[in-house]
This record gives C-alpha cells, sequence and structure tokens, in this order.
C-alpha cells in the first residue's frame, strides 16, 4: 500500500522536473510514512510514498526488470502473487524480492498491456516503458484504488490523490460547473471527471496508454450479467458461495504485520469474522464505535458478535465533539467534495484501529452484491405501483410534506418523504437518483448561482429488461459504491496510514455473485437472502436477523446543534456572494426551513457545507501547496 506520482514529459523539450515531483509525491506522506522512492530520466519521472505491509525489507519502489527497461510503481496489494511468481519463474524470470510489484515488472514482459487482465486485488499501477517510451496507468476492477491525472504545461502528471497534483505550479484551480451539478445530484463526482477542470480520475478496470501523441483508454473489465435461474436457490449454492467467500478472505490475509476487522455487528462484517474464525486465525482483532444517539448506535450488536467468535474486541463512542473535531478537519481528509458524513465514524474507525494494527479487513460492497440496501425493497414496490399516475404520487408527496419532521436515524417520516419523492419519477435510473440525491426534496429552491442542480442521469449500456431492482443492483456496483464508498473508506484509512481490504469485492466472488439472479439476493421480505443462508449456522440468529441499519450519524440534528455555527459561518451570503457559486437565498431558506423544523433538508445543507470545507482546505490554502512529508532528493535519471 502507498501514494503513487509521476511526470512525463509530452512535449520533446521539458524534462521532468525533480523538485515538482518531489512536492506531488510528499503531499501523499499520510498513504506511505514508511518509505519513499523515485526514479527520473529525461522524459519521465516516478514517485511513491510506502505503508510497508508486505516484503517489509524488499518492497521498495519503483521496481525493474532484469534489464532496467521497465520501471513500475503501484498501490494496493495483488492477492495472486504467488501463483504469478511460479508462472514466471517457470519461464525464467529471476525475481529479487516477494514484493508483488517487481512481480508486475516481469509480467508486464511476458505479456504487455494485457497483464493487467491476470492480474487480482486492489491497485493503481504506473509502469514506464523506456523501449517504447510509454506510460502505462491501470485501476482495479472494482475502483477500490484511486489514480488522478492532468495535463499541465506540457506535461502528464499523476497521483493517488487529486490534492497532490495541486503541487504542480501549472494544475488548474477552477471549479468545474457540470462536475458541480454532478456532486449536488449523487453526492460525489463520477468518473473520469473530477471537481476541478482538466483533472481526470481513470475509471475502474480501466487502461491508460500515455505517449507523446496522448491518452488512449481502454476497459479491460466489465461487470458480467444476471443469468437468470428458474428454481430458488439450493443448500448446494449456499455452501459454493460460503466456500468463495472463505477463499476471498484467505487471499486478503496476506500481510507480514498485524491484521483486524471492523467488526459493526451486521452481517456482512459478521460474515468477515465467521470466515477467520472457520480459518483459524488467531488471535483475531476486532474494532467498533458506538453513538450517544441511540437510534444510530450498533455497538451492543458488535460486541454481541465479538463474544461469539471470542475475539480481542476493542470498542469506542463517536461523539458530538469528536463529530465536530472532525467536521472542521474534514477538508483536509477529502480530495474533492464527498457529501457521505460516515466518513467522520469511518475515520474515527481507521484511528482507532491504526493504534492496534497497519491492516484491516471491511465488509463493504456486501449491500451492493446481495441488495442489502433498503432501496432495492422500494424499488421492487414501485416497479408494482407502476400503474399509479405521477399526479397521485405529486399529491401524496406534498402532503407528506407537511408531516412532522424526526431527526431519528432513517425515520418512517423521512423514508416516506424520500419514497414519494422518487415515484413521481417513472424511470428506475432516475427514481434512484431521487431516492439519493441531496438536492431531491429542496422543492423549487434554487441552490446554485444562475443555474439548477439537473441530475444527469446514467446509463452503462446494460440496463435493457432490468427492472427497478436490476437497475439499482448495477448502479450501485458501478457509481455508489467506487464514487462513494470506496473512496470514504480509502480517504479515512490512508489519512491515519490503514490499509483496508475488502474481501467481499474479490474479483472471483464478484463475477460469480454479479451472475446470481437477483431474487437469489432479494427474496420475499429478505434481502442478501443467499449469503444470510450462507451463513447460517455460523453466525447467531439475532445477527443473521437483523434489519440494515447503516453507518450513520445523527446530522440532521447536529445541523441545529454543533454543527449549526459551522454552518452559519460557512454557508454566509457574503461569502457566498463572493464564492459565485451557490444561491444565497435559497441556501439560506434552507438552513431556515431546517432549523424551524419545516423540512428536512440535511443532505442538501451537509452537500454545501462539505464543498465549502474543501474548497477551503484545497484551493483557498495560502501557499497553494498542499501539505508534504518528509523532503526528498532526487538525482536525474536516478534508479531504484
Amino acid at each position: 500500500m502507498c501514494g503513487i506520482a509521476g511526470l512525463l514529459d509530452l512535449t520533446g523539450h521539458a524534462p521532468p522536473d525533480g523538485g515538482i515531483l518531489a512536492r506531488i509525491t510528499g503531499a501523499l506522506w499520510r498513504r506511505g510514512p514508511d518509505d519513499e522512492g523515485f526514479w527520473l530520466s529525461e522524459r519521465a519521472g516516478l514517485g511513491m510514498r510506502r505503508l510497508a505491509i508486505n516484503d517489509v525489507a524488499g518492497g521498495h519502489q519503483p521496481h525493474r526488470d532484469e534489464s532496467g527497461r521497465i520501471r513500475v510503481i503501484a498501490n494496493g496489494e495483488i492477492y495472486n502473487t504467488g501463483a504469478l511468481r511460479a508462472r514466471l519463474e517457470s519461464r525464467g524470470h529471476v525475481l529479487a524480492s516477494r514484493s508483488d510489484t517487481e512481480v508486475i515488472a516481469h509480467l508486464y514482459e511476458e505479456e504487455g498491456p494485457a497483464f493487467v487482465r491476470s492480474l487480482q486485488g486492489m491497485y493503481a499501477i504506473a509502469l514506464w516503458d523506456e523501449g517504447k517510451r510509454q506510460l502505462l496507468l491501470a485501476r482495479d476492477p472494482m475502483g477500490i484504488k484511486p489514480l488522478y491525472y492532468g495535463t499541465f504545461g506540457g506535461q502528464f502528471a499523476f497521483a493517488s490523490e487529486l490534492h497532490a497534483l495541486l503541487a504542480h505550479p501549472d494544475a488548474p484551480r477552477e471549479v468545474d460547473r457540470t462536475s458541480l451539478r454532478q456532486y449536488l445530484a449523487w453526492e460525489y463526482v463520477l468518473p473520469p471527471r473530477t471537481i476541478l477542470e482538466g483533472i481526470r480520475k481513470l475509471p475502474p478496470g480501466t487502461l491508460a496508454l500515455i505517449r507523446r501523441g496522448g491518452i488512449s483508454l481502454e476497459r479491460f473489465w466489465e461487470l458480467p450479467g444476471e443469468q437468470p435461474q428458474e428454481r430458488p436457490p439450493s443448500p448446494e449454492d449456499a455452501q459454493r458461495l460460503y466456500g468463495l467467500l472463505k477463499d476471498a478472505v484467505r487471499r486478503h490475509l496476506m500481510s507480514d504485520v498485524p491484521l483486524g476487522v471492523f467488526l459493526s455487528g451486521g452481517v456482512d462484517s459478521s460474515g468477515l469474522v465467521a470466515c477467520l474464525d472457520d480459518l483459524g486465525v488467531r488471535p483475531l482483532r476486532t474494532f467498533s464505535i458506538g453513538f450517544e444517539e441511540r437510534s444510530f448506535d450498533e455497538s451492543t450488536h458488535a460486541r454481541a458478535v465479538a463474544a461469539h467468535f471470542g475475539t480481542d474486541h476493542t470498542h469506542e463512542t463517536f461523539t458530538e465533539r469528536e463529530a465536530l473535531d472532525g467536521t472542521e478537519r474534514l477538508g483536509t481528509l477529502l480530495d474533492e467534495p464527498m457529501a457521505d458524513p460516515s466518513i467522520l465514524p469511518t475515520h474515527f474507525l481507521s484511528r482507532l484501529a491504526r493504534s492496534h494494527v497497519t491492516v484491516a479487513l471491511g465488509g463493504d460492497g456486501a449491500d451492493e452484491l446481495f441488495a442489502g440496501y433498503p432501496t432495492y425493497g422500494a424499488h421492487r414496490l414501485a416497479d408494482r405501483l407502476a400503474f399509479v399516475p405521477r399526479g397521485a404520487w405529486r399529491a401524496a408527496s406534498w402532503a407528506a410534506a407537511r408531516l412532522p419532521v424526526s431527526h431519528a436515524n432513517l425515520s418512517l417520516e423521512f423514508r416516506l418523504k424520500r419514497f414519494l419523492r422518487g415515484m413521481e419519477e417513472r424511470s428506475a435510473v432516475r427514481r434512484h437518483i431521487a431516492w439519493m440525491s441531496p438536492v431531491s426534496t429542496t422543492g423549487d429552491v434554487r441552490i446554485l448561482s444562475g443555474e439548477d442542480a439537473e441530475a444527469p442521469s446514467w446509463d452503462d449500456g446494460h440496463l435493457a429488461g432490468l427492472d427497478g431492482v436490476g437497475t439499482a443492483l448495477r448502479m450501485n456496483l458501478q457509481t455508489y459504491l467506487p464514487a462513494d464508498i470506496l473512496t470514504k473508506v480509502d480517504r479515512a484509512s490512508m489519512a491515519c496510514s490503514l490499509e483496508v481490504r475488502v474481501p467481499y469485492l474479490d474479483q472471483t466472488l464478484v463475477e460469480h455473485v454479479a451472475r446470481l439472479p437477483r431474487a437469489w439476493k432479494l427474496r420475499g421480505g429478505t434481502s442478501k437472502y443467499l449469503l444470510k443462508r450462507a451463513l447460517a449456522g455460523r453466525l447467531p440468529p439475532s445477527t443473521l436477523a437483523r434489519p440494515k441499519k447503516g453507518f450513520g450519524i445523527p446530522l440532521s440534528a447536529w445541523l441545529c446543534g454543533p454543527l449549526r455555527g459551522m454552518a452559519h459561518d460557512l454557508l454566509s451570503d457574503g461569502r457566498l456572494r463572493g464564492q459565485g457559486l451557490f444561491d444565497p437565498e435559497g441556501v439560506a431558506r434552507l438552513l431556515r426551513e431546517h432549523e424551524e423544523r419545516r423540512a428536512d433538508h440535511r443532505k442538501a445543507l451537509w452537500a454545501i457545507l462539505v464543498f465549502q470545507l474543501w474548497h477551503d482546505a484545497r484551493l483557498r490554502v495560502p501557499s497553494g501547496i498542499p501539505e508534504a512529508g518528509p523532503a526528498a532528493t532526487i538525482l536525474q535519471g536516478s534508479a531504484a
């Protein structure tokens, strides 16, 4: 695990500047506090910051092949390194370390750019081929690890985090208004866009080749489609799923440093603990956090699972004080605006775990694979009610808006209003966006200055014939999961120099589950049906019977309490007018209606608040240079 960065001259007369490369790489120091490495030539430069996990002594990067023609840096882990190493050595390759990054260099020699199809893991890779004068970038199929890039002043630059690229003196600093509209509609910016003009992020499962003539992108992995089955799932289907999950967990144990598990007490994280127990992992460290607000707290369930398996369990409470402190630092935690408030407790949990371990396993991805969110059931109901005229839904939505506002977690009032708002849409895609969007319940309030926040639509070309559940499954796996969930976990954990691995997103497991019928995932009133059958007898019955809770925080109430002063400051009339992006009257109305409990605008207000925190931290810093780690000295033509 590390942060990677690099420069490539596209003009033939502007060699990469070692000082600029050092500043970009240094801004990634929290991703890799243990080591740094550079390589610089007349055409290209590579830099990395390393968090030593595997082959602690021999894993220094950049790595090279035997000839020195190939130089490679990578962020992440390749879980099938052992099999790939054996294959390469059988073909005569001599490897000097146990590092998975060195395996990549030799694999490229054998297979060229197609080597990415042989990898199983989470990764962002940069490889320089001196013979072809070509830079290769690749990002793992599920988008677990990030990679940003842009062309500035005749140089192509890339880095693991967007803010690091701002250390380049020619990097753009203008907000992309199209991306801002997308952010307000989705809570995040979808790849390849970023919040800044002129900077892009590599989409998941994508390979980029950069030469002097330009950049070409190629998708090397696609999410498989569903293969319908008329029959219900059998015990053999459940057993096969458990076997695949246990194999995935086994692969994710690859580590030379202490390892633990994020344990919420829900099915997903508890399933990981069950697999680890089955694999005989001892001792097993588990970590959980709780909330003072009871409707948000799951800590008793986490402790019950920990007691069931006899884990070494550590628990702490996430308080209002932690929320306020975390929010004040949120701008430096984020690369670009992302309005998922659960990044705050995720960061708190990551800090807790990092004080004991260097690697943690998390249950992310299971909800998207197995239809675990309440919205899947809502989509199924919506399909059955498609005959109701849209006017009736608008009238019902108008009436529901008059109900008293509750600040409780997923209250009946909140869910009813969101459901009715989405039912005004006829396509499953638009309905899903309406249910998830920060601006879907702001009515006729204008938020952006001089324009509205119309939600961009989405279609990956594989939605034909899918019902609402099928559409939501595919959308969440390809939008919400990489751009929100995985981004949140990556930034929150890497800020603590903690590596988080996600066994549910093991490529073999994902491809198997994606092909399963949606009726095996959402069956009757039971979500994650097949996963729960696979874990039956391995988890306490009370854990399997628990409804989905989520990792939420009491945001609605906190905006009227400990975060109220910050909100009024960051969303003030003078500030917004000077910035020229948001409509001051519209934002003031949202604040007023929320505080008077005439409406619940938590999602919209939080989205704008997060943008302002990010804007202050990333675009208004006095020096214009991101926070950097220890200074580095780079010699022209230096070798790894």
